[in-house]
């Protein structure tokens, strides 16, 4: 049976991708918007077999499979993570919120520009392998100093050094907890999480997958990374 989730579409991205979505709907439902109001619900029924193909997501599964969600993602002109076998939308950013993300991103490529490293902002997917899971996120500004796992599709399967989250209304639980639990199991040193709300940057330090140091910096104060030697970020020059 499908689970409680859904995915919340709108309808032009649905009629852009309608088989992909019609394939996915025998997963989890399909709430499709208009105007951001749902107009419709596309259901999938659990026996229901298109093809020796679709039969992937007919079966009665209750999370997705790293190549089904790959499949369905490429097939799509949104932008999803895949966390725990969940697909998760990522909504539009705030002008706020690409504000932030442009002047770290200018910041980091900068500190970046001699050495072998590169600043890449989302969307950007980042396979992160977490025990026996593999997770699929976007973060919003993260640095690679490894590209080599950059694989021929695109995708990073390397663990980033710097990984950036800008909070935004719609995404501030997922954020400062789901995914910090990710980037925690998924080997990450160090994750910054940036409030535009209260103008400061939370930061936290892993070693061996656990916390080892959070840190929270307000205006006026400077922020050196632990991680990326050489790189320090002066909080109040990101919430011009």
């Amino acid at each position: 049976m499908k689970g409680a989730e859904f995915v919340e579409v709108t309808s032009t991205e649905v009629q852009s991708n309608f088989g992909a979505y019609l394939k996915y709907s025998q997963y989890e439902d399909i709430h499709i918007t208009r105007n951001g109001k749902i107009v419709a619900v596309l259901q999938g029924l659990d026996e229901l077999q298109f093809s020796e193909e679709a039969k992937i997501y007919g079966e009665k599964k209750e999370r997705l499979t790293l190549e089904q969600f790959l499949d369905f993602a490429e097939r799509s002109t949104e932008h999803y993570e895949f966390i725990d076998g969940e697909v998760i939308l990522m909504a539009s950013p705030s002008f706020q919120h690409q504000n932030c993300v442009l002047e770290l991103a200018t910041m980091f490529r900068e500190w970046a520009s001699n050495k072998d490293c590169r600043a890449v902002v989302a969307p950007f997917d980042v396979l992160l392998q977490a025990s026996d899971t593999i997770n699929v996120v976007q973060p919003d500004v993260v640095i690679i100093c490894d590209q080599e796992n950059v694989d021929s599709q695109g995708r990073y399967r390397g663990v980033p050094s710097l990984v950036v989250e800008v909070l935004s209304e719609s995404n501030r639980g997922h954020d400062l907890i789901k995914k910090l639990e990710v980037y925690r199991g998924g080997g990450v040193n160090e994750y910054w999480i940036v409030n535009p709300f209260r103008q400061e940057i939370l930061t936290y330090t892993f070693i061996d997958y656990e916390v080892q140091d959070y840190r929270v910096y307000g205006k006026e104060l400077k922020l050196a990374s632990t991680a990326c030697s050489g790189l320090v970020v002066a909080v109040d020059e990101v919430f011009l």
